[in-house]
């Protein structure tokens, strides 16, 4: 078996741990994969294991992950590189494939905001005079309803405010006072509201989608016998009802994949908890696969140790044959301007000792990069790229959140203020958000530690004079984080 495993890829070689991995046989599976460990290339080996060796029909094989760009990513990998034709998609395609099976047809819409405001419109006809409505009035009146004079901004803050309800809620046990069991019994009756609407005109959104198909499953006749679901840290309450639903219906083999040290969508509903508990919820073995490819030894050290200062993290030692002395760069700065200064400084040092190396922008929020629209130097185009002219180069930015999963030979971090706006993030949420929200402090230090193994050699972080990020003054004093000034990298 060592001698076929050996040889699934051309160029590359499956180490012990992802062999173990692809060959567990047991029904129900959990694989760790740490950052730039092989996810998908043991994913993939594990489908073909599955169609040459254990001859699953690949029609049989189901694989599911949550975005186009990840689905895409997996069918280079199996179909394109291996010619096998499995089923793979994100969860919202497989809603529809069981809908579809079980003979129900819906409209689909992308937004239901028009949908919110008749409701609005309704509710405050017959409730107008109510206490709810006051805390409903804090964010849109009667009057701007009527006269469609909305504050769109505060409109569309208070359909967040509620479907972020739909995400969080879920029935669980709450400490509330009676102001926020009204409003939740507002977001509970919008809910009604909304199924009915949707029932009564055959449409279906993104979000009821999956709902739908968990309904359909005991109607449906798929049947898929093995079922891998990749970055399942990011699994929701709703999409996991649906999983295990489906799996249990159809007897299926059940393998998830997934890092919980890279568990940073919260914000959309997903629940690192049900990632943490999938051992003993399905009985499950549990591989770990800790040899990374992507960083150096020593900066994983440094970044394991900054996120198992969170002790409810699974534990894992990554391993690297990579090494770099201080892979960990920090740069003072003291006003935007000097900022800017010191970025095209820094590009310009990069790309002249390594003329064919990606360099990433990475920013906390989308607006990060604000501070190059004061310099002549940069050119911003389609909030996503930097040009920079004097040196004819276009670089990426993107933030944390869109940069998982993605690796660049060189990172420039660019915002580690400390703030409401910085780097964690300080903002308050919404006060009936933060009621509803899954408590987790420990996102922004997950989102952190996304950011810096996003390099494949150095990453350096812009850090001001005044209002240090916290993470700076807690990374600062480990081996291999060093201090470098303006005079270290200036290129003539």
């Amino acid at each position: 078996m060592n001698d076929y495993l050996d040889n699934i890829f051309e160029d590359i070689k499956l180490d012990e741990n992802q062999k173990k991995a692809i060959l567990d046989e047991n029904k129900y599976q959990m694989i760790i994969a740490g950052a730039g460990s092989g996810k998908t290339t043991t994913m993939a080996a594990k489908v073909k294991y599955l169609v040459d060796i254990k001859k699953i029909n690949p029609q049989n094989i189901l694989l599911i992950s949550f975005t186009n760009k990840a689905v895409q990513e997996l069918k280079d990998k199996i179909e394109n590189e291996f010619g096998i034709n499995a089923n793979i998609c994100t969860f919202h395609k497989l809603a529809l494939s069981i809908l579809k099976d079980a003979g129900v047809s819906y409209k689909i819409i992308s937004d239901n905001s028009l949908i919110f405001k008749q409701f609005l419109i309704d509710y405050i006809n017959l409730n107008g005079k109510n206490k709810l409505y006051k805390i409903v009035n804090n964010y849109v009146n009667r009057k701007a309803l009527k006269e469609e004079k909305l504050d769109v901004e505060k409109f569309l803050k208070l359909k967040l405010v509620i479907d972020q309800f739909n995400y969080f809620y879920c029935g669980q046990n709450l400490k509330i006072n009676k102001k926020q069991q009204r409003f939740i019994l507002f977001a509970k009756q919008y809910k009604q509201y909304l199924e009915k609407y949707m029932d009564t005109n055959k449409l279906i959104d993104f979000d009821t989608m999956i709902f739908k198909a968990t309904e359909q499953i005991d109607n449906c006749t798929l049947k898929y016998q093995y079922v891998i679901v990749d970055e399942y840290q990011d699994i929701s309450k709703e999409r996991y009802e649906l999983l295990k639903k489906m799996v249990l219906k159809m007897e299926s083999n059940l393998t998830v994949v997934g890092d919980d040290w890279q568990a940073i969508f919260a914000f959309a509903g997903s629940r690192v908890d049900l990632f943490m508990h999938f051992q003993d919820d399905m009985g499950a073995s549990c591989n770990k696969i800790v040899n990374t490819y992507r960083n150096s030894q020593e900066l994983i050290n440094i970044a394991g140790n900054f996120i198992m200062k969170d002790e409810k993290q699974i534990k894992k030692e990554l391993k690297s044959n990579k090494h770099l002395d201080n892979p960990i760069k920090l740069i003072k700065y003291t006003n935007d301007w000097d900022k800017a200064d010191i970025l095209f400084n820094l590009v310009k040092y990069i790309i002249t000792n390594n003329k064919k190396q990606t360099i990433l922008l990475l920013g906390r929020y989308k607006f990060d990069i604000e501070f190059l629209k004061h310099s002549e130097l940069f050119n911003i185009i389609d909030d996503d790229k930097i040009y920079i002219e004097k040196l004819n180069i276009t670089l990426p930015y993107l933030t944390v959140h869109s940069a998982k999963g993605l690796g660049f030979d060189q990172v420039i971090i660019l915002n580690m203020t400390n703030g409401e706006f910085g780097f964690p993030s300080n903002k308050q949420d919404d006060k009936i958000i933060k009621l509803i929200k899954q408590n987790d402090a420990t996102e922004e230090r997950r989102l952190f530690y996304v950011a810096l193994t996003r390099t494949k050699n150095y990453v350096y972080l812009l850090v001001p004079r005044n209002k240090v990020s916290p993470f700076i003054n807690e990374i600062r004093k480990m081996n291999g984080v060093s201090e470098i000034l303006k005079k270290d990298f200036k290129v003539n």
